[in-house]
């Protein structure tokens, strides 16, 4: 009688491969209805999964990076950052030199362009063409302000 009872291995075998079988049948199951789940949830949402939503991710992204850079700009960091950069003295000078020269040359112009009775007399009793035109142009450009 105890022998009856008694399982063979075969059985045993088959009894396991079932509930194996029966087990990976819930799990897939399970990940069906998570997965319905998820599809409903982005359904309410509005993120139906369309090129929309992945829009909608990027401008996120985006927003998040701004927002960092912002906060570790205002936080003082970059001050240091700049005082840490190597000053180029030569682009310094040649800017300054740059400002100067284009100062001196609107100092020119604005001086070229005033016309007083001195210079006109000198243009006038000159004998270079050049000043006679200067003058001419000097006197046509006083006549229309």
């Amino acid at each position: 009688m105890e022998q009856a009872n008694k399982k063979t291995d075969a059985e045993l075998e088959e009894e396991r491969l079932e509930k194996e079988k029966a087990d990976q049948d819930k799990k897939h199951s399970d990940a069906q209805m998570y997965a319905q789940q998820m599809a409903e949830d982005d359904a309410k949402e509005g993120n139906g999964g369309d090129s929309h939503s992945n829009f909608s991710v990027i401008v996120d992204q985006k927003a998040e990076q701004d927002y960092a850079t912002n906060v570790f700009k205002g936080s003082g960091n970059m001050s240091e950052v700049f005082d840490a950069a190597p000053v180029d003295e030569e682009k310094e000078k040649a800017e300054k030199a740059k400002k100067k020269k284009l100062l001196a040359q609107q100092k020119a112009e604005k001086e070229a362009n005033t016309f007083t009775a001195d210079k006109g007399e000198a243009l006038i009793t000159s004998s270079d063409p050049e000043n006679m035109y200067e003058f001419s142009t000097a006197l046509a450009a006083k006549a229309e302000d």
